[in-house]
């Protein structure tokens, strides 16, 4: 008989069960009791029929589908993996109606390490997500007390598969808590339960050299870090880690799987605590250390940077704190490919941070600035910039202001001045700090005198800088203004 006439039977089966269900129920229990040879056939027909409303199923067939099936899964003879993967999918889809029966008969069996018992408590948590969460703190101490018993390759990736899907489901519950019927629980309950968890697979199990397993660690990692890092501890022990976390890694791809799914469930809140731990890992002796820390750093900020919007300019600023260390060209390279990254997302609040940096304009503004433009398509402005020497202009002291009104000019020109960025800046006319003001003063009067450019005004500026020419000369402002022409 082949699978479509089997799925026609099942069907058929499964229409009778709608109004006969206890009596179908029954003759199938006992088929699988009997018939040894078609027990996966049998569950594929079980299955099906437990897909309808099964509510008010008594209590002794209950009890009895779940006995057969966990012993199916759990039987120390060399019983065929089929068998077990059905027995699985019986359970799982019982679990819709009774999902506390069928959890706490697996929480039974965890005793001891069973493959199908950590792959069907998998499969519950990725299809019930929010029905597991009342079971977590429960299901992560029982794996705790076990790690040591989880000692071969197979085993471990099962034990691994549990960890992914159950921190997908506590991340799932983060965003989705106020659908649940039950008081809601704190991030910190979760994260009490996974640290350990985590630092054992990381510590013992990441630098293993089997592949799958590997593969298994790291698919666990991304959801996992995802709860540790809502810790709300102003030292998170999730960054003390990263930069060793970065040295075990010895592929790209490695680093590339795990940020992916860690930028699923990245709180924008820890951007300016993960970023700064990430930039520690570019001073590692490691070179794909160093490799995994730039492509942390720009994977999250291209996968999250359209939520960091408030956190431009702390970012910005550890990226800039962490320059006097980091003198080798490819790895400066990184930082400006973060900033360019995060520009994708914040042009205006970018640019508007770098212009507002300490004078002369350092190496770094100056190759993000020219970055930014380039990727945005603005080869033409570009190699213009460099045909005036903005950017040598912009990097001494003394000509910093000529620099500011060259790049602001051809900005201009090519419509990249935003109302937005010039708003930011109106209130550097009157600022104490002499980078903000001076910058203001070269900017400002490019403008062309018009007071209105879209729908902020303009005219208060120009004013208040021609008044500060002459009521405070000894900050420099007046021979600023003095030397640009307007209109």
């Amino acid at each position: 008989m082949d699978d479509q006439d089997k799925g026609k039977i099942a069907l058929r089966i499964a229409f009778i069960a709608e109004t006969k269900l206890a009596i179908v129920l029954t003759v199938l229990l006992e088929k699988l009791q009997k018939d040894e040879q078609n027990r996966i056939d049998i569950y594929c027909v079980l299955e099906k029929v437990l897909q309808q409303d099964t509510q008010g199923l008594e209590r002794r067939l209950l009890k009895k589908i779940i006995t057969l099936a966990s012993n199916h899964m759990t039987e120390t003879q060399e019983a065929r993996n089929e068998l077990k993967v059905a027995a699985s999918n019986t359970l799982v889809t019982l679990a819709r109606c009774y999902f506390s029966d069928v959890m706490l008969e697996l929480v039974y069996h965890l005793e001891l390490p069973e493959e199908f018992i950590f792959i069907t408590l998998g499969n519950l948590s990725s299809t019930y997500a929010l029905k597991c969460i009342r079971f977590v703190g429960m299901i992560l101490k029982v794996m705790i007390s076990m790690l040591a018993l989880v000692k071969d390759s197979r085993m471990r990736q099962a034990f691994c598969g549990v960890l992914e899907k159950w921190s997908r489901a506590v991340n799932v519950y983060f965003r989705n808590w106020e659908k649940c019927p039950f008081p809601r629980m704190g991030e910190s309950q979760f994260c009490k339960n996974i640290l350990p968890l985590y630092c054992h697979v990381t510590s013992n199990w990441l630098s293993c050299e089997e592949l799958q397993l590997k593969q298994a660690v790291i698919k666990a990692l991304g959801p996992m870090m995802g709860i540790l890092l809502h810790k709300k501890e102003p030292q998170n022990p999730i960054f003390k880690e990263i930069s060793w976390l970065l040295e075990q890694y010895k592929e790209e791809i490695d680093v590339f799987h795990v940020t992916k799914v860690v930028s699923e469930y990245f709180p924008s809140e820890q951007a300016t605590d993960f970023i700064e731990a990430t930039l520690g890992g570019l001073l590692s002796a490691s070179p794909t250390c160093v490799t995994a820390a730039g492509l942390w750093m720009k994977i999250i900020l291209k996968e999250c940077g359209g939520a960091m919007l408030d956190k431009v300019p702390d970012i910005l600023a550890i990226l800039y704190r962490h320059m006097p260390t980091i003198q080798e060209g490819s790895l400066r390279q990184f930082l400006v490919e973060a900033v360019s990254i995060l520009a994708h997302h914040h042009q205006e609040a970018v640019i508007s941070s770098l212009l507002s940096k300490r004078l002369p304009m350092d190496r770094l503004s100056i190759k993000a600035l020219e970055s930014l433009l380039f990727k945005g398509g603005n080869e033409r402005l570009v190699r213009a910039l460099r045909k005036q020497r903005t950017w040598i202009l912009l990097e001494n002291p003394k000509t910093h202001h000529e620099g500011v009104c060259l790049l602001v000019s051809l900005l201009l020109r090519s419509g990249l001045i935003t109302p937005e960025i010039i708003q930011s800046l109106l209130p550097w006319v009157n600022s104490p700090t002499e980078n903000q003001l001076v910058t203001s003063t070269a900017f400002l009067p490019q403008l062309g005198g018009r007071l209105f450019l879209g729908r902020f005004s303009i005219g208060n500026g120009l004013r208040g800088l021609f008044g500060l020419a002459f009521e405070k000369p000894q900050q420099g402002a007046s021979l600023i203004i003095l030397e640009l022409p307007l209109g």
